[in-house]
């Protein structure tokens, strides 16, 4: 059963097509609703969407908190920064896209290689 609180939550993961068995504790749900507001309904189902496959068996909650609690040891991609970001299935991501994610990780390289 889902609180009220994490209703948002479960909305945006239906719609999105993630199947979520909800059976929390108390402790968890607040878990959830902790991570939710550090990141933002956005971030946790778009986090869900890349780990499942569709038509794939709903997981449960409990996975998921696992899954979403590796958002707080991220390291946000900045100036500098070694790190292309994914930008999704190749299927939602438009050609350009995934060319700009190529040519962002040669020149990644390149200036490492010219940096030594």
């Amino acid at each position: 059963m889902v609180t009220e609180a994490l209703r948002p939550l479960a909305a945006a993961l239906d719609a999105a097509g993630v199947g979520v068995r909800w059976s929390l504790g108390l402790g968890e749900q607040e878990a959830v609703w902790r991570l939710v507001q550090r990141h933002g309904v956005s971030a946790l189902v778009e986090l869900a969407v890349h780990r499942t496959v569709p038509g794939e068996a709903p997981r449960s909650a409990r996975y998921w908190l696992k899954v979403w609690s590796d958002l707080d040891h991220l390291s946000p991609a900045g100036p500098g920064a070694t790190v292309v970001p994914f930008r999704g299935r190749a299927t939602t991501a438009p050609a350009a896209s995934a060319r700009q994610n190529l040519l962002a990780a040669l020149d990644n390289l390149e200036n490492r290689e010219n940096a030594r």
